[in-house]
């Protein structure tokens, strides 16, 4: 289910970058990201043309401002752990995961449908959350 609040996520990794938001967005803490056809960023989900980029660092209200322009967001790489859309087994490790929307990934093996990459599984945590190798841009994936 997409955010409407801040989400605590926990990484194991780096912050990647800074980028501008998109005006009339609202970036949620802890929410995935990604960046559209104009090249700023957007909160994730499963949109056609849309590039994985990472998870917001903190929250970053934009909706009131213009596309790309005074607002950036910190983003992170790295391993996240991300909400589970759908059922994971232990043979899904190592496989792709995609964007379902800015709070979960789907499936490994099951793109919900514009092949948003996220990263690959690299460990199950729990029935409803898992760890990722996060792959910005879709590299690697």
């Amino acid at each position: 289910m997409a955010l409407s609040a801040d989400t605590a996520r926990r990484y194991r990794g780096d912050w990647a970058v800074q980028s501008f938001v998109m005006g009339t967005d609202i970036i949620y803490k802890g929410g995935g990201v990604c960046e559209n056809t104009a090249g700023v960023v957007v909160a994730a989900a499963d949109t056609a043309s849309y590039r994985f980029v990472g998870f917001a660092a903190e929250q970053v209200d934009n909706s009131a401002g213009t596309s790309g322009v005074n607002i950036k967001v910190n983003i992170a790489k790295g391993d996240s752990r991300v909400r589970i859309g759908g059922t994971f087994v232990q043979t899904d490790v190592g496989e792709v995961c995609y964007v379902t929307d800015d709070d979960s990934v789907g499936t490994p093996g099951t793109d919900p449908g514009n092949t948003i990459v996220v990263g690959r599984l690299i460990e199950l945590d729990s029935a409803t959350e898992s760890w990722v190798s996060v792959q910005p841009f879709g590299v690697n994936a």
